[in-house]
């Protein structure tokens, strides 16, 4: 927190908290992909590595070339070796033999985690004015777009499907399947709070009124992201329902962040005037 003004009648002052973060699985006892996209068509779809020794919360998957070839996206063949080993396993995402060559061909697309969050307060007051507003981030973090995952394609035995026209949609293809293209980079920066409030002078020989306060205040005013998704805000834990491809049935899993659920909604913008008066 600063002052950057402090006099009679105008004072401003700001405050800028910034956090970092660095998570390593310790200790667990296998290797493992988890985080299932669910039903219908991605059941066998993991997408988080779980393993000892690595960052918690790495999103791996096979490379979209861009390519699309009779419906089906043209993946890249991540070790060279000549054959295409795409599947959700975690044999295709390690190097079993340590020769240095990646068994199959998965690979990290990111990580639900952000590298740092930022939170940038300020408080101005004029005379009988007040205006206080709260400005917050998230950076370096991606997330799993899960309702591009199933509502791009165009799967024929989803025809009773809406289908996602987004900027990303590819009508091309038509064969559902997990990769790079649905996973975006979610950074952001939003006005979390701004408020405005005026206190009215009350006449001293005033009997019934004391003092009375005017407030508009607002939340969620605006957020600059490039995600495509309901919301940007890290998904630090996994609570999809076991029908829906989560892993834990009674609560949410914790080593699973970065998936954005298709049932998640957008963060709602809420306006409020207010009076207090001091009878």
């Amino acid at each position: 927190n600063y002052d950057i003004v402090k006099n009679e009648d105008l004072t401003y002052n700001s405050g800028l908290v910034l956090s970092s973060y660095k998570t390593t699985l310790d200790k667990f006892d296998s290797r493992t992909l988890r985080g299932n996209l669910g039903a219908p068509g991605q059941n066998d779809t993991n997408v988080v590595l779980v393993s000892e020794g690595e960052d918690i919360g790495e999103i791996w998957g096979p490379v979209f070339t861009g390519e699309v070839v009779d419906g089906s996206q043209v993946l890249a063949d991540i070790n060279g070796d000549g054959t295409l080993q795409t599947e959700q396993v975690i044999g295709n995402a390690i190097d079993a033999d340590e020769d240095g060559v990646r068994d199959g061909d998965l690979t990290k697309l990111g990580n639900g985690i952000p590298d740092f969050e930022l939170g940038w307060s300020h408080t101005l007051t004029y005379k009988n004015w007040d205006v206080n507003a709260f400005f917050r981030g998230a950076f370096g973090h991606s997330m799993v777009n899960n309702f591009r995952v199933f509502y791009e394609p165009r799967v024929g035995s989803q025809g009773s499907y809406n289908f996602v026209n987004t900027e990303l949609a590819d009508p091309a293809i038509q064969n559902a399947k997990f990769s790079s293209l649905y996973v975006e980079k979610a950074d952001f920066f939003k006005l979390d709070n701004l408020s405005v409030g005026y206190n009215v002078d009350i006449a001293e020989d005033n009997k019934y009124i004391k003092s009375l306060r005017l407030s508009l205040s607002a939340q969620n005013l605006f957020t600059i992201t490039s995600y495509t998704g309901a919301d940007p805000e890290p998904a630090l834990q996994d609570r999809g329902a076991v029908d829906n491809g989560g892993f834990l049935g009674g609560g949410a899993d914790p080593l699973t962040p970065g998936i954005d659920r298709r049932y998640n909604y957008f963060a709602s913008r809420t306006i409020t005037f207010g009076v207090n008066v001091n009878f």
